[in-house]
């Protein structure tokens, strides 16, 4: 964000659609109104648009919200418009997520979830139709910790580790996995900030307190009717580990399921490369060398060496 504007991306915006925010041009003196609020996005501006090679347009951050409800109606088109490349698909994919996420962790009632759901639907079918999206999706994690942006993260690391391991299989439902990893942390809505935020080691009342959140999520999205068998796995034994050091029933080995394993991992991985209030967040490179040295006893082998290679595949590490 820029003073009191937010940069967006021009090919969001549909031709013939009555725009809920007003669009701006950043200019030498400033900001200048391209288009008020309430006005149809007529072909003919979007034709000056590329003609004048524009790549960036903004809007105020008081709108900020219209803009994403706007994207959410409108992802379905944005999905298949072949103008629009699969790294910017990627950037607004990954833009609304992060909103959505924030908003279910913030109030997790039905109808965000299920706002929340739909948009991890389309991610899907993204990282599973779009040979290369991953590679365009893991360089947008961010390294500042709050827990809508590791929802995030663990999703798309998540999601890309599934699709390295089980390829093209489609014995699996692929979309309630991801549906699982993008809630994996739900429990937390309602961990005190002291405890989630605090620096140093979790006194042994506030990491009791911390470890309810597996079941926590389980009871919450069970209530809301959003539970799926793939869901529950996930949620509740995305802490497991596979020497029996993890939590909450200290399972181990084969009895922790494929699903969970995954997010164990990308868990793992997005809690090293991310910033955090006790430590410095590690690069992707450091990440990687310390679980594979210091912690692949709590991880599937197989399954981490899958994880390597998805990193290597994108050349996101270092």
């Amino acid at each position: 964000m820029k003073d009191n504007y937010y940069a967006i991306h021009p090919q969001i915006l549909r031709i013939d659609s009555e725009l809920p925010f007003h669009i701006y041009l950043r200019t030498k003196e400033g900001y200048s109104r391209l288009l008020a609020q309430g006005r149809t996005y007529a072909a003919f501006i979007h034709m000056k648009i590329f003609k004048y090679s524009i790549s960036t347009l903004y809007i105020e951050t008081s709108q900020i919200d219209s803009y994403f409800k706007y994207l959410e109606d409108n992802m379905d088109a944005i999905n298949v418009d072949m103008l629009i490349s699969v790294k910017s698909k990627a950037r607004i994919s990954h833009e609304l997520i992060t909103h959505l996420a924030k908003l279910a962790l913030a109030a997790p009632d039905l109808k965000t979830i299920e706002r929340y759901k739909k948009h991890i639907g389309f991610l899907v079918h993204f990282i599973f139709s779009q040979g290369d999206s991953i590679k365009y999706l893991i360089p947008l994690a961010a390294t500042s910790f709050h827990e809508y942006n590791h929802l995030v993260n663990v999703g798309i690391y998540a999601l890309g580790l599934l699709k390295e391991v089980i390829g093209d299989d489609d014995r699996y439902n692929t979309y309630e996995i991801g549906n699982g990893f993008f809630l994996h942390d739900i429990g937390k809505y309602d961990i005190p900030e002291e405890i989630s935020r605090k620096q140093g080691k979790l006194s042994e009342i506030e990491w009791n307190i911390m470890k309810q959140h597996p079941q926590k999520g389980y009871d919450l999205l069970r209530e809301l009717g959003q539970m799926t068998e793939e869901i529950g796995i996930i949620v509740l034994q995305h802490h497991e580990r596979q020497n029996g050091s993890g939590y909450p029933r200290k399972i181990r080995g084969e009895e922790i399921h494929l699903y969970s394993m995954i997010c164990t991992i990308a868990d793992a991985f997005d809690a090293l490369t991310s910033q955090r209030p006790y430590r410095q967040a590690q690069s992707s490179f450091n990440a990687l060398k310390i679980m594979q040295n210091e912690m692949l006893q709590y991880f599937d082998p197989k399954v981490f060496a899958k994880f390597v290679l998805m990193f290597s595949k994108a050349k996101q590490v270092g």
